[in-house]
């Protein structure tokens, strides 16, 4: 990364994107002096994955309609780490090496939890977040037959 950009906005590539993949990564985008490119089964019109001019890392740009998590995961698996024979396929014909992990976290905005994108390697997850920016618990439910122990305040009332 030359340059001075936003931690929270990007995720870093391992090894650097080869010129021919910033430029597909960056017409996908619709940005960048190359066309704008289109992918069989991309989730949307653009993407909001914007590559460095050293390949080494990819900013999100926040674009109306467009998914992050969905992209990134589209991305990884049709052009940087696919692991299908028919991805595969197609970027071997354009010589493309598909090698690639990305690793960083992405704060993004949710409609109503901010959302923090995990990327490790071929991987992506998403962890809902609250107004303080903490991981918020996910609603755990009860086995069947589970013992739940009983509040006191519950049982008085019960009594009288």
């Amino acid at each position: 990364m030359p340059y001075s950009v936003d931690e929270s906005q990007v995720v870093s590539v391992r090894p650097p994107l080869q010129p021919i993949e910033i430029e597909l990564v960056a017409g996908l985008a619709g940005v960048g002096p190359g066309p704008r490119q289109v992918w069989p089964g991309q989730p949307g019109r653009r993407s909001p994955w914007v590559p460095c001019t050293s390949g080494c890392c990819l900013k999100h740009g926040p674009r109306r309609g467009a998914d992050p998590v969905v992209w990134l995961r589209f991305l990884l698996r049709e052009l940087l780490a696919p692991a299908a024979r028919e991805p595969l396929e197609r970027i071997r014909t354009l010589g493309l090496p598909g090698d690639h992990r990305v690793e960083g976290r992405v704060l993004l905005d949710g409609a109503q939890h901010p959302r923090l994108l995990v990327a490790i390697g071929r991987r992506v997850r998403v962890v809902e977040l609250d107004q303080d920016l903490f991981p918020v618990e996910p609603v755990r439910r009860r086995e069947r037959g589970e013992v739940v122990p009983m509040d006191d305040s519950r049982a008085q009332r019960t009594e009288r």
